[in-house]
């Protein structure tokens, strides 16, 4: 499940010579914290996402992205916006954080079952095991 959703909204056309954001498709599900050190900036894998000004771009929190190089004389602009739920304090706690059991309680059942193991009160008990 997302707890959070990245957006960047193209004040100007975001095009490949202006280094339009790229994104590697599906990398969310890879369950990796960073991308592999052999994915370099000219991968194959990373794909541009172009547009209009005045488009959105949306994506998983955890997909992998990057700003690219402006090879052109256009200046790109965007506004990038995180959402998530109030819960989360990612910015406030610095990072990822559990689950307060209390909250997790008054989840919908469909919802519990899509983040199991991630409660507790405290980061390093839940997270930091995994490094």
């Amino acid at each position: 499940m997302p707890w959070m959703i990245n957006t960047i909204w193209m004040l100007t056309d975001f095009t490949i010579e202006n280094g339009a954001t790229g994104v590697v498709p599906m990398s969310h599900r890879s369950r990796l914290r960073r991308p592999p050190p052999d994915i370099q900036s000219d991968s194959p894998l990373i794909k541009p996402v172009t547009g209009r000004a005045g488009s959105v771009m949306m994506w998983h929190g955890g997909l992998f992205h990057q700003a690219r190089a402006n090879t052109s004389s256009q200046i790109r602009v965007g506004l990038n916006i995180a959402c998530y739920p109030r819960w989360f304090n990612n910015w406030i706690e610095g990072g990822h954080q559990p689950l307060w059991p209390e909250t997790y309680e008054r989840m919908p059942e469909a919802t519990q079952r899509l983040c199991p193991g991630r409660q507790g009160r405290e980061r390093e008990k839940v997270y930091e095991q995994f490094r």
